[in-house]
């Protein structure tokens, strides 16, 4: 037998597996009406359903010995899809529905172009179709200019345009668009074919939204410009549920958090949605962090249960550590079969940084969602699947450029946690997993298909014991965690990953997967030699660096204090104007020069510069800008700086409740065996060159007097001499100790909480507090801790790790 014959058999192996015949368990907490969500498909329908580079395939039939998916130009060769995957299930609806169907995804088709699928049981032909994708340029039959000197907001869209005639709105003379406060920009309902077209749209302020669709057909947001909108509430720590979250308050006088503040809102019953090419940052408020509670906060876009067919594409939501994303994209329904994007959808060429959640969150129904040709970056996790109700789910060759939250709270690059449907299906091929965090854990309740993966770095695949359900094969990793069926230990290095050039050093040959990894491909997102970069766009502008990592602000001055970046521009007869785009708030850097025009055969260096007495408040400086040309298409360059900010020993703003604590005086220590005494070494970073060092074996008791009855949060300042987070064991009035995480980094010191039970998922400890005494007792329970103080806040904002 060949190889392919036996690629495919191994490969028909695993869905056979995957598909059990008629799965009928009835899954925890699915809605009664789930199928009717779904639409199953009824015996002998075939639906094709096509966006510009994918077409969804459903067709209705019991489960076949030998089943494949063929595709092929018009009149052209027939080509092999991916083994299509079938499903089944006969409860959880209203109606006599029952789900008996085979169902996948066709990927990288080319726009604007007939294709013809046909479905087999063997080499005998069951149903054949047709499908046209989308085109980008569409027809427009009118233009409808907005004057931004009399805007009167919420502007109605409500036109309807056709296939062959759409109706384009843009701002009349180029000018910016600006939205009163609290009000919409625009307000799109029932709307067909119409598009939101080169504008830049600023303000929105206490408005929850800037665009927002419902049930409309066809809406297309193009290179827009967005920023300012969302609602500033307050952060609270005075209750059970506030801890951490900003918070409005209704007329009742009731706190509400505040959430879901997107600037493009893309609602129930709209299909065929697309937005590209626009660059989405600086929302007026910002997302709080892990280090309190799950975050709640603003978003780019908020997707919930559209009917089908949403295209996220070429786009920059470019949050910042002032300004974070709770999720960069969000969908509701996390758990719904109808949930988030829901089905039939597109996300690529995406670039997504800085949110203290997901970059994008497909929760939901995942029902031939496809996550491809993306770029994301510092956030607590990338992508996350968890919530698979309805499947398959594909992300393939993205780069995930090393994943952190704001205080450097880590998950996995890929989330598929909890939760799933029946029989939820994923399949993750050809990603790059580089800098900090984890790549994925298999999941013992959702089937994870994993091939040609590279994982560089600390960034790993685990969770092997539950690979029952799920299978691994030909990926690499540096880093080895227990049993590693299906990923090869292999030092990958990339050609300059401090540069953002993800290509491997050395490559290792891939998997062949069948309309995803064919010919002479190899592991990870990119092939070797590639000159095309991801976040995948398609003009012929390359630079030589896309990732500033190494500079040092110290004493006032930044070394180096500016860097040269080189746009290569190739293509033929290409010409356009550019403009170097930028948050507001990454004023601490400036890029020249700041617009002109490229062309084919230039090439122009730019010179960032960074701006030190900007940067003094603050460790980490992260930031990002863009060179963005006219049509909205960009490159972006990430920065991260890292300064010699130390934290004051007192932080406190007026009005805020601070009771400190000496490090050096506790009332006494004890020891599980034999004497024990306070352990004191001379260290520069502590209070007169002094630090206390947490130990295992030994218990440090502090009394402090209280003098006013409250709510208090308990922090302490130190640092990590070996740059691991130190765990310590917290008792408060003698209450049964409870590990705290201490968010701490190497080289100073820091005020971080004591937050007794904190673990990813569980939220900031208080304390109520009576007038009087409190004991407060801590010992090592991991990595130690030097410290030299202990303090009682009322607000440990103010005391934020920074």
């Amino acid at each position: 037998m060949g190889k392919k014959f036996l690629v495919v058999l191994s490969l028909l192996m695993v869905f056979a597996a995957i598909a059990a015949p008629k799965a009928k368990a009835k899954a925890k907490g699915l809605e009664p009406n789930r199928l009717e969500l779904i639409k199953p498909m009824k015996p002998g329908e075939l639906l094709l359903r096509a966006t510009f580079n994918s077409c969804s395939f459903y067709y209705g039939t019991d489960k076949l010995e030998n089943p494949a998916v063929e595709f092929r130009k018009a009149g052209g060769k027939w080509k092999k899809a991916l083994t299509p995957i079938h499903f089944y299930e006969d409860k959880h609806t209203t109606a006599k529905l029952v789900m008996n169907e085979y169902r996948g995804s066709i990927v990288k088709l080319e726009e604007d172009t007939v294709y013809e699928v046909r479905i087999l049981d063997g080499e005998k032909v069951l149903k054949q179709g047709k499908v046209t994708t989308w085109k980008t340029d569409v027809p427009v039959a009118k233009t409808i200019y907005i004057d931004a000197d009399n805007f009167n907001a919420p502007y109605p869209v409500s036109a309807k345009g056709t296939p062959d005639g759409w109706i384009r709105y843009t701002v009349k003379g180029g000018k910016t668009l600006r939205v009163p406060e609290g009000k919409l920009a625009f307000d799109v309902k029932n709307a067909k074919y119409v598009l939101l077209d080169d504008m830049t749209i600023v303000g929105g302020k206490n408005s929850r939204s800037v665009i927002n669709m419902e049930k409309s057909q066809g809406v297309r947001v193009r290179n827009c410009d967005i920023s300012g909108w969302g609602r500033i509430g307050t952060v609270k720590f005075d209750t059970p549920k506030a801890r951490g979250v900003y918070y409005l308050q209704n007329a009742k006088g009731r706190y509400y958090a505040i959430n879901y503040d997107g600037a493009i809102y893309i609602n129930p019953g709209n299909k065929e949605i697309v937005v590209e090419r626009c660059y989405i940052h600086d929302p007026v408020s910002r997302a709080n962090s892990w280090y309190y509670t799950h975050p709640a906060g603003p978003q780019a876009i908020v997707c919930t249960k559209p009917d089908h067919s949403v295209v996220i594409r070429y786009n920059d939501f470019i949050g910042s550590d002032l300004h974070r994303w709770n999720d960069a994209f969000e969908g509701p329904g996390n758990f719904h079969s109808n949930g988030g994007i829901n089905r039939d959808a597109d996300v690529y060429g995406n670039y997504m940084i800085f949110a203290n959640d997901d970059c994008i969150e497909l929760d939901g129904g995942q029902q031939n969602v496809r996550c491809f040709w993306n770029h994301f970056e510092s956030a607590l996790c990338g992508v996350s699947i968890q919530g698979c109700m309805t499947s398959p789910v594909y992300v393939f060759e993205n780069i995930f450029g090393g994943i952190c939250g704001e205080f450097n709270e880590r998950n996995a690059s890929i989330k598929n946690s909890a939760g799933n449907g029946v029989q939820p299906v994923s399949f993750i091929f050809n990603n790059t997993f580089a800098g900090t965090g984890s790549a994925m854990r298999f999941n013992d309740q959702l089937e994870s298909i994993v091939k040609n993966n590279v994982m560089v770095d600390t960034q790993t695949l685990s969770g092997f014991e539950r690979l029952n359900k799920s299978s691994a094969s030909s990926n690499s990793a540096v880093v080895i965690v227990g049993n590693n069926s299906g990923v090869d230990k292999f030092d990958t290095k990339l050609v300059n990953h401090k540069h953002g050039n993800f290509v491997p050093v050395e490559a290792q040959k891939a998997e062949h997967i069948d309309n995803f990894c064919e010919g002479d491909s190899v592991r990870g997102a990119l092939q070797k030699n590639s000159t095309e970069p991801l976040p995948y766009r398609p003009f012929p502008v390359v630079l030589d660096r896309t990732r500033i990592e190494g500079v040092v602000v110290k004493n006032g001055t930044a070394e180096p204090n500016e860097i040269k970046i080189t746009a290569v521009v190739g293509g033929k007869n290409f010409k356009s104007a550019y403009s170097i785009r930028k948050n507001n708030v990454f004023d601490w850097m400036d890029i020249t020069p700041s617009k002109g025009v490229l062309k084919s055969g230039d090439k122009i260096t730019f010179t960032v510069k960074f701006n030190p007495e900007k940067m003094n408040k603050a460790q980490f400086y992260r930031g990002a800008f863009l060179l963005r040309l006219a049509n909205g298409f960009s490159r972006v360059v990430a920065v991260y700086a890292e300064t010699d900010f130390h934290q004051p020993y007192k932080l406190e703003k007026a009005g805020e409740k601070a009771i400190y604590i000496d490090a050096f005086k506790p009332a006494k220590v004890t020891a599980k065996k034999g004497k024990a005494v306070l352990k004191v070494i001379n260290d520069k970073l502590g209070v007169n060159g002094k630090v206390a060092v947490t130990d295992q074996n030994k218990v440090f008791e502090y009394k402090v007097d209280v003098p006013e009855s409250g709510r208090y949060y308990i922090m302490v300042r130190g640092y990590s001499p070996n740059g691991r987070s130190p765990k310590l064991k917290v008792s408060v009035n003698g209450s049964k100790s409870k590990i705290s995480v201490q968010q701490c980094v190497k080289d100073r010191m820091r005020w971080t909480m004591l937050a007794p039970g904190y673990s990813l998922g569980f939220k900031a400890e208080y304390f109520d507090l009576e007038a009087g005494e409190t004991t407060i007792s801590i010992q090592g329970a991991g990595h130690p801790l030097y410290f030299d103080g202990l303090v009682l806040v009322s607000n440990p904002e103010s005391f934020e790790p920074r």
